[in-house]
């Protein structure tokens, strides 16, 4: 038997042993899985680097209060408290204040209910706005600050009675 086999544009004849076609390809087989082999194992080249990366961080503060809610008033003198939540970026420097320490609330009327704003329980030192005498300060930390403040009420006002309001405001300077 007799084959002709056509390969890279040559003849070659198959009678019972390999022929020079089959060798041909062989050997191009070979090259081509070493090839192939060396692609996939093949080192890529690396390098690196280094990159600078910058922030400026500023003095920033945030604050958050509760109300005082001094409930039933009697005649008699009556203290409220209230929480107002600092955070500022560490060591930057707040002040705490209110317009004035004497206060008013008022009714649908316009009676006046008078009332103070203190630093303390012990009502010694009232809360007003001029730093470094009647301020309360602190140095932030980067985390949140809670400070207490105080009001009272006087007793023995007459007053009509009623739901009395006013609108304290609270200043944070830093």
């Amino acid at each position: 038997m007799k084959y002709i086999y056509r390969f890279l544009g040559r003849q070659a004849s198959y009678r019972g042993g390999i022929t020079k076609a089959y060798l041909t390809m062989a050997k191009v087989l070979v090259c081509i899985s070493i090839l192939y082999t060396n692609i996939a194992t093949a080192v890529v080249p690396k390098t690196s680097s280094t990159m600078r990366v910058t922030a400026n961080v500023v003095k920033f503060c945030t604050m958050k209060s509760t109300p005082f809610a001094f409930g039933h008033y009697g005649m008699m003198d009556l203290v409220a408290r209230s929480t107002i939540t600092v955070t500022c970026t560490a060591g930057t420097i707040y002040h705490i204040g209110v317009s004035q320490p004497e206060r008013a609330m008022t009714n649908h009327k316009n009676e006046v209910l008078l009332y103070s704003v203190y630093q303390d329980k012990s009502k010694s030192k009232a809360l007003g706005n001029t730093i470094k005498q009647n301020t309360i300060s602190g140095t932030g930390t980067g985390k949140p600050e809670v400070i207490t403040i105080y009001a009272t009420i006087k007793g023995g006002q007459a007053v009509g009675k009623g739901s009395y309001h006013d609108m304290l405001n609270i200043s944070l300077s830093f």
